[in-house]
Parts: C-alpha cells; sequence; structure tokens
C-alpha cells in the first residue's frame, strides 16, 4: 500500500479513538464512579470523578496533536479573549431566553423541572469544580471535537450537528425528561453558534455561567 493512503488510514483510526473518547468519557466514568461509590457521591469521590474526566480531555488533546491537526481544528483559535467574551455574554443570554420558554412550556403540559433534592449536598467548590468542567470539557468533546471530525468525515453539517447534540442530550437521562429536553434545545443553541462563529472559547464560556449562574451563585 502507498505510504501517503496509509498515513490517512491511521490518522483515521486516531480520529475514530477521540470520537469514543468524546462520547463516552464522560457518561462512562460517571457510570462507573456510581458503581464504585454508590449514590450519591461525596464531594471527594466527585474530584476523583472529575479529575479522571479531566484526564480524558487532556488524552483527547494529545490524540489531535497524533492526527497533526492544530487546534483551530476544533475551534479554538488564537482571537482576543473579549471577542469571546461577547459572544459568551449574548450566547447565555440567549440560552436563558430558551430556559424561561422551556419551563413556560413544562409546567403546561405538567412537567416537573427543579424540584428534586440531592440526599448530599456538595460544597460550594465542588459544585463550582463540576459546572467548570461541563464547560470545558462538555464543549470540547461535543461541540470541538465531535462536531469538527464527524463533519470532515462525512462532509454533512447535518450529521456533524445531530451526531454531537443527541448523544449529548441523552446523556442528561439522570435528569429525567425535563433534562433530556432542556439539553437538546441548550445545545442545540450553542451547537447553532459554534457552527456561526466556530469560536470555543465562547461557547466554553457560555456554557460555564449557564451552570454556574443557578446551581452557585443561586445556591449562595
Amino acid at each position: 500500500m502507498p505510504i501517503k493512503p496509509l498515513i490517512m488510514i491511521n490518522r483515521r483510526l486516531v480520529t475514530v479513538a477521540g470520537l469514543v473518547i468524546a462520547y463516552l468519557s464522560i457518561v462512562g466514568i460517571s457510570s462507573v464512579a456510581k458503581l464504585v461509590f454508590g449514590k450519591p457521591l461525596n464531594d471527594l469521590q466527585v474530584l476523583v470523578r472529575e479529575a479522571l474526566i479531566f484526564l480524558m480531555a487532556a488524552l483527547l488533546l494529545w490524540i489531535i496533536r497524533q492526527e497533526k491537526l492544530p487546534l483551530s481544528s476544533i475551534g479554538w483559535y488564537p482571537q482576543k479573549i473579549g471577542q469571546s467574551l461577547l459572544w459568551s455574554i449574548l450566547a447565555v443570554c440567549l440560552c436563558f431566553c430558551l430556559l424561561a420558554g422551556c419551563i413556560f412550556i413544562f409546567n403546561q403540559v405538567g412537567w416537573t423541572f427543579g424540584n428534586t433534592k440531592p440526599s448530599f449536598k456538595l460544597s460550594i467548590w465542588t459544585t463550582t469544580l463540576v459546572v467548570l468542567r461541563a464547560g470545558i470539557v462538555e464543549e470540547l468533546f461535543f461541540r470541538g471535537y465531535i462536531v469538527e471530525r464527524l463533519k470532515a468525515l462525512t462532509s454533512s453539517t447535518y450529521i456533524a450537528a445531530f451526531g454531537s447534540l443527541i448523544p449529548f442530550a441523552l446523556f442528561h437521562y439522570s435528569q429525567g425528561i425535563t433534562g433530556i429536553s432542556l439539553a437538546f434545545v441548550l445545545g442545540g443553541a450553542l451547537t447553532l453558534l459554534y457552527l456561526w462563529r466556530r469560536d470555543l472559547k465562547s461557547i466554553m464560556i457560555a456554557h460555564f455561567l449557564i451552570d454556574f449562574i443557578p446551581n452557585v451563585l443561586g445556591a449562595l
């Protein structure tokens, strides 16, 4: 086999490995943590889980290097942080408007939302770490890597978008139908903004703020 096609095949295999990590790391590690530690997890157990997820994110960044691709291939550009902050604020405003609309619809159809109380309350610092990880790693996996690599493999923006969005929503199954629905709507908005701007930093910041405001600031 000629050297060039062989290199292309090897890079495609590396990309497939990256997709497996992006799709399965969070749900896999979370499931194993529940099996090993039981439910609910305390602060130390959550810290272990989050550290492992961050480790998988580092592994994915290493895989991108093995693909011989720059970070711009996942939407990470060296533009000024102020520009990303501006777009992240606009994304947060849009998502909170969508959130309000979803809650109104949930109330109309009789779906409960936000009424369940965990039997173990995490510290504010652990909760902050969890929402920070969600903003960074989930966007790296689902918006940055999966969207871009599926688009490169299939040449279809629709396959790339829905191939990222549907699993992202379903992975919120523990929050019930309302959690899945919210993840689909808000994840859809972030996906559209990412496809428009190709600015992963702004989407990461927006995701973090969307989780941080109700879960951390709202708990103070």
